[in-house]
């Protein structure tokens, strides 16, 4: 993604409803979880960049234009951005066709 830091900027500059824990670039959903590489990781577990894999997501609402991710710890992680993708099986190889990134 070209632009990311001026995505993660902006989405910095939001005032959320409550505290932010990281900021997610990439999000794609995985069955109960979401996954995606984290910024700005305010308890530092996690380098710039590094993915994650966010568990016991206990809602998901939206605030100024951005998914927030609320998780049963309290966390709150929000998407900057989303990944679409479909998983197929080609030849009997799976394989991850990405559809679009915004």
């Amino acid at each position: 993604m070209l632009n990311y830091k001026k995505k993660l900027a902006d989405a910095d500059r939001c005032q959320f409803s409550r505290p932010v824990t990281g900021f997610l670039l990439d999000v794609r959903p995985k069955e109960e979880v979401v996954r995606g590489a984290i910024f700005s990781d305010a308890l530092k577990r996690f380098e710039d960049g590094d993915s994650v894999t966010i568990t016991e997501i206990k809602e998901t609402c939206h605030e100024h234009g951005y998914s927030l991710f609320l998780t049963a710890d309290g966390c709150c992680y929000v998407a900057v951005s989303h990944l679409m993708f479909l998983e197929e099986s080609f030849n009997g190889v799976p394989q991850t066709v990405i559809l679009r990134a915004s």
